[in-house]
């Protein structure tokens, strides 16, 4: 299989992005590769259309209809983003808490028998629903 040279990649975004934008080879044969997957995941998804409806042809009604939510399953630039905001905002949490700490003369030991303590009061909850849960019993008849 021959990968399309950097070049032409580098033509597809400069036309999508309105601006130049220089690629580099691992990341040209990268960018082919996804798009193959990419390719592949479309054309199963949209058979699995045509062959619900009964039909042998794939139309462009049943691409239209697979390709947008294979875009969002497939797109990684919006999880990477809600990751880094995750962290971003768990760092500021855990500055906040250790401030606090310091302010009122805790040391570090202190919070972590804390959380050993959440943690098992968890651990007591999870055990208690298990119990619930088995108590039930369902009455079976046959006739």
């Amino acid at each position: 299989m021959k990968i399309p040279n950097k070049g032409q990649l580098e033509q597809i975004m400069e036309e999508h992005t309105g601006r130049r934008t220089r690629i580099s080879k691992d990341a040209a044969s990268y960018m082919y590769l996804r798009y193959l997957i990419y390719m592949k995941e479309l054309a199963k998804k949209a058979d699995a259309i045509a062959f619900s409806q009964r039909k042998s042809l794939i139309g462009g009604d049943n691409i239209a209809r697979a390709a947008p939510r294979l875009l969002t399953e497939f797109s990684d630039a919006q999880n990477i983003r809600l990751r880094a905001k995750r962290r971003s905002s768990e760092g500021a949490n855990e500055e906040a808490k250790s401030k606090e700490r310091s302010s009122r003369g805790e040391s570090e030991e202190s919070s972590e028998e804390e959380e050993k303590e959440a943690r098992g009061s968890s651990k007591e909850n999870q055990r208690r629903k298990v119990m619930k849960k088995g108590k039930k019993r369902i009455k079976v008849t046959f006739g």
